[in-house]
């Protein structure tokens, strides 16, 4: 994925193209109330008349600025001002650039045909010649990611420096969702500037207003259970999250900050299928072409957009109010006091337990001043509806004192026999693997972003050969009864004869549940409902047979006890 490469990136930064250009982001100014089409359809006047009005209409425009100045503009969003920020600060867009990445797959040459340090291509860039030949002031930056570890940042400047690399300032990446708090982007802000003397903008960030798929592909930040505190998925929080962004690279002294990909909209309909479309046109990072050149990256992450929901125009693209906020950072804009969003709210219970649900919700504000907890009343009827001695999933509704409505989901728990069910333990002793061939296609990755839950997941890939593998586990000592089994899977890029299929064995023989996955994060949930456990003896697993370059993850086994 894009956040996991340290980028280094010769920027061409035109400080006059900034958002004031883009996005109309500098000092909001007052016009005439008249719109254009009711001048434009006005008869010609005399010079001498035009000129009247002329004066007229400036004198109407400098009452207007006087009587609004120091006020609030009033709009459909709330934006709390940034004390002391001005024109200086940069923000809008992401900027052009050159961009020259280190990546394990991106390789660079010299003219020659040789290997080359990215550092010397950097150099050999023609930067400075450019910028002296067409005399304009043409800065270069360092663009670095992962700014989480403070320490791992001031190392590589520190390279920089004794490498005595030729640059001007340093751009960071902060995604609220990925990189820590603000409070430690502003850290690593502070220390580059104090120890190094270097000038420092924020190069990336972004945020998303639903967690709405927009494609059907998947989205980088799904904007469920992997948002920011404080800020849903919501125009409004969109906005409000590029406010205190800014408000907090404002703070540490940054120049600026650059919204990536605002207008990466998506292209054809969720429930279409749209991946002819994407290997012909493109679409999101890259065509399955990528594969032969960056395997490891664009070659598993092809497809549709992953950043649609995080744009700030909608699927149709039209522009959203959240748009409008880098203007807004000085004056700041005025709207109703209203609930932006009530925090999702889960409650679990066991079989058998007492269930309660909170008399008290938290509440989120367009004004995040007003943020409080908030009385609820549930619906006594759906309450008394849950089942408590079985296991499944509820929801149920209830309303805040002002009327909103709010929804608990309510899941009632079985539990899960499955013994390191999510891979999480580095113990896996209880899971068997078998495989066909010398090499053995799987692993157990510890990586976030392809586990359906925690961090690690069953992973398989292989780049040249055809996979045959099962991964299982045994149980000797059940209680006779009826048990429901389940997992959960992901990936890509398998052709036709390629099998999956989650099985049950017992000593009355096997039950298999076929499945096949088809691209990433979309995944499938395969479930055998009835197995039927008469001596305690039962094996559960997931056969796999595909074709090299095919690649995926199962995640999160489920065995319950659902019956006598």
């Amino acid at each position: 994925m894009k956040r996991l490469h340290k980028k280094i990136t010769a920027l061409s930064l035109s400080l006059s193209l900034c958002a004031a250009v883009l996005a109309g982001c500098g000092a909001p100014k007052q016009v005439s109330t008249k719109t254009q089409a009711e001048v434009s359809t006005q008869a010609p006047a005399p010079a001498e008349t035009q000129e009247a009005a002329q004066i007229e209409t400036t004198q109407e425009i400098l009452a207007e600025v006087e009587e609004t100045a120091g006020k609030m503009p009033a709009g459909e969003i709330y934006i709390e001002p940034v004390e002391g920020i001005s024109d200086d600060f940069i923000r809008g867009m992401d900027a052009s650039s050159v961009l020259v990445e280190e990546n394990s797959g991106v390789k660079y040459y010299n003219f020659d045909g040789e290997e080359q340090d990215v550092f010397q291509t950097l150099a050999e860039g023609g930067v400075r010649e450019i910028s002296e030949k067409y005399q304009k002031d043409i800065s270069i930056a360092i663009h670095y990611t992962r700014i989480t570890d403070k320490a791992q940042v001031d190392s590589l400047v520190a390279n920089l420096e004794k490498s005595e690399m030729d640059y001007d300032m340093i751009g960071l990446s902060f995604y609220p969702f990925w990189d820590g708090s603000m409070s430690n982007m502003q850290r690593v802000v502070e220390l580059i500037q104090e120890r190094y003397g270097k000038k420092v903008f924020i190069a990336e960030t972004s945020y998303c207003y639903t967690s709405e798929d927009g494609d059907g592909s998947g989205n980088s930040l799904v904007g469920i259970d992997d948002l920011a505190e404080g800020y849903p998925a919501t125009v409004q929080g969109q906005a409000s999250m590029v406010r205190d962004v800014c408000a907090a690279a404002h703070e540490a002294g940054a120049l600026g900050v650059f919204y990536w990909e605002g207008v990466w909209l998506p292209v054809g309909e969720a429930t279409a299928d749209n991946s002819p479309v994407w290997e012909k046109y493109g679409s999101g990072w890259a065509s399955s072409y990528a594969a032969d050149y960056d395997p490891e990256d664009a070659g598993l992450y092809y497809g549709g957009c992953s950043w649609d929901n995080q744009a700030m125009f909608d699927f149709e693209g039209y522009p959203l109010e959240s748009l409008k906020v880098f203007k807004y950072l000085e004056t700041g804009c005025a709207a109703p006091l209203k609930v932006d969003s009530v925090p999702a709210l889960h409650v679990t219970c066991n079989v058998g337990g007492e269930l309660i649900l909170p008399e008290q919700v938290d509440v989120i504000y367009n004004d995040r001043s007003a943020n409080k907890p908030s009385a609820v009343t549930w619906n006594a009827a759906q309450l008394a509806a849950i089942d408590m001695n079985a296991g499944g999933v509820y929801e149920v509704t209830g309303s805040l004192e002002d009327g909103t409505a709010v929804t608990a989901t309510v899941e009632i728990k079985m539990d899960n026999l499955v013994r390191n069910p999510s891979f999480e333990d580095s113990d896996t002793s209880m899971w068997k693997v078998t495989y066909e061939g010398t090499d053995n296609p799987t692993d157990y990755q510890v990586n976030e972003v392809d586990a359906h839950s925690g961090e690690v997941a069953f992973h398989f890939w292989s780049e040249d050969t055809e996979m045959d593998f099962s991964i299982e586990q045994e149980f000797t000592d059940l209680e006779a009864g009826t048990y429901q089994l389940m997992t959960y899977a992901q990936g890509g890029d398998l052709t036709e004869g390629a099998a999956m299929e989650l099985y049950a064995v017992t000593s009355d023989g096997e039950q298999t549940e076929p499945f096949m996955v088809t691209t990433y994060k979309d995944w499938k949930n395969p479930t055998i409902p009835q197995i039927k456990v008469s001596d305690g003896s039962l094996t559960i697993g997931v056969r796999i047979r595909c074709n090299p370059l095919s690649w995926g993850t199962v995640d999160d086994f489920v065995l319950n006890r659902v019956s006598d």
